[in-house]
Parts: structure tokens; C-alpha cells; sequence
């Protein structure tokens, strides 16, 4: 079982990947990707979008673009939320628009912000909700349609959405992504073992302190917070996926021992690992009946 459970259709003449999710209780880790991110909330909430170290609610006609290469993370608490999210790739945009290096999107519609007069947002909400009926109903020459709607949200966004972006923001933002990637992915390979400040700093040459500054002030989040969390995460689908025992999930993704899994887990789910499995077995089997 995914964290997210998606309708995912890709077809290869399309320039955008569209999914309509339907999520209840998920966390996303802190990451990125160089495909310009896009969401629309159809109904529900997100309780927590961290875009950059900075923290939204995000509520139904919401809207927000999180930019290439931008640290990023979700989190959705109990309540059915349904989304659509496009991806569209930055290679395509630069192939369509070679200067988009130069500039940064600035899309973002939060119900609690000020921001409804500044951008033409409910134009742009128009295009989604013709994508989201296009994508659902799959209707005669669908395909085509979403093609022709994707070529106009990507042109919409680079009319109405853009601003200039300076040279030093460029370099800073490749340099210590290029940092920062090259740690966390140590890290993901390895959090199923033993995992220290020391050791991870010496092999990289920094010293501790430095390193905990670095990470803290480029992540939002502590390095040992951010070792928690890609624990948390593979615990969570063997939670799902598998009958192990909660100390046997604990042990194998590298937590010492079954507190402090069990910690970890109810400071993001507000509840202990065996409930949230007992709950959700519950919930499947009434599911089934129907």
C-alpha cells in the first residue's frame, strides 16, 4: 500500500503527468525534483505544504507551484482530500522557453493570503477543472483535449505567473542543492543502520557543527529529524504492507528500539503504530463488504 493512493495515467505524446489523488492520512518527506509541481484542491484540506521552509494550509480552489528544484513536503491528517497535481518537466519548459532559467514561478493561492486580486487565479482554475473533467470521464478524443489544455496551462503560467530571478539566486540554489542532495542520499542508503552527526560529517569533511547548521538551515529541519523522518517513512509501509511485529518495523528501518519508533510515529500520526494498523485493517475490511 502507497503512502498516496493515485489514478495515474502517462501517456508518452502528452508534456504533462497528471494525477487526481485521493489521500486521508499521509506524510511526504522533505524532497525535490526538477519537474515544475502544480496543485489544485478539488475538496478537503492539507494540513501541513512546506514549500521552502515556509508553512501553509492548503483548502478546497487552493492552488500552489512549487519550482524546480524547490524543498518540498505534505502532510494530510484523517480528513479525504482529493487533488489534482501536474508535473510538468523542466526540460520541456526550457526546450518551449530556453530563458525560464532567468525566472522563477509565483503561484501561489492560499485561502487565508491576500493573493486573489494580484493573479488571475480563477482563470487558471478554469484550465484545471477542464483538465481534472477531461482526465475523469476519459471522454471521446480525451487525449487530445488534455494535450491542447496542457500546451495552454504551461503558456498561462509563463504569461501570468513569472518573475525574474537574480544570478546569485541561481548559483546559491544549484550549489547547495548539489550539497544537500549528495547528504540526504547517504543518508537514505543508510538509515538502516546506525547513523551519527560525527560519522556522517567526517566522511564528508565537515565538522559536526557545521554540518548541523548547513542541514538545518537549507532543510528546515534538523539532520537528526530528517533521519527520523526516512525511517518513519519505510516503517510506514511495512506497517501496511506486512504482519510484522511493531519491534521487529522498528529494528529493521533503524530506529534502537520500539519506543522510539513509537514516538516518532505519534508525533506525525497522533497515534501508536499498532493502533493506526488496527484502524486501518478495520477500515479496509468494511470497505470490501460494500
Amino acid at each position: 500500500m502507497d503512502y498516496i493512493h493515485e489514478i495515474v495515467k502517462i501517456e508518452e505524446q502528452m508534456p504533462i503527468k497528471i494525477y487526481i489523488q485521493k489521500l486521508s492520512t499521509f506524510f511526504i518527506e522533505k524532497h525535490w525534483h526538477s519537474d515544475v509541481e502544480l496543485t489544485y484542491i478539488i475538496s478537503g484540506k492539507i494540513d501541513m505544504v512546506n514549500i521552502d521552509g515556509v508553512k501553509y494550509t492548503a483548502k478546497k480552489d487552493d492552488i500552489f507551484l512549487i519550482n524546480s528544484n524547490t524543498i518540498h513536503s505534505f502532510f494530510v491528517a484523517h480528513v479525504e482530500t482529493k487533488t489534482v497535481t501536474l508535473l510538468i518537466p523542466y526540460e520541456f519548459i526550457k526546450k518551449t522557453y530556453p530563458e525560464i532559467g532567468t525566472k522563477f514561478f509565483n503561484c501561489m493561492c492560499f485561502s487565508n493570503a491576500n493573493n486573489e486580486k494580484k493573479f488571475p487565479f480563477d482563470d487558471l482554475r478554469t484550465i484545471l477543472d477542464q483538465i481534472t473533467e477531461f482526465y475523469d470521464k476519459e471522454q471521446l478524443f480525451w487525449n487530445i483535449k488534455l494535450t491542447s489544455l496542457s500546451y495552454e496551462l504551461i503558456y498561462f503560467l509563463l504569461k501570468n505567473f513569472t518573475q525574474n530571478r537574480t544570478e546569485s539566486e541561481i548559483i546559491t540554489n544549484n550549489e547547495n542543492l548539489e550539497k544537500i542532495s549528495i547528504i540526504c542520499n547517504y543518508i537514505k542508503n543508510h538509515y538502516k543502520k546506525s547513523l551519527s552527526v560525527n560519522k556522517i560529517a567526517s566522511i564528508y569533511s565537515y565538522s559536526p557543527e557545521y554540518l548541523c547548521r548547513y542541514f538545518k538551515k537549507h532543510m528546515g529541519m534538523t539532520i537528526h529529524k530528517y533521519i527520523d523522518t526516512i525511517r518513519l517513512m519505510n516503517s510506514h509501509r511495512d506497517l501496511l504492507n506486512t504482519d510484522y511485529s511493531i519491534t521487529r518495523i522498528a529494528l529493521e528501518n533503524g530506529f534502537p528500539n520500539e519506543k522510539s519508533f513509537t514516538r516518532v510515529f505519534k508525533s506525525i500520526y497522533e497515534e501508536t503504530p499498532d493502533k493506526y494498523r488496527k484502524k486501518l485493517l478495520n477500515k479496509n475490511c468494511l470497505e470490501s463488504q460494500k
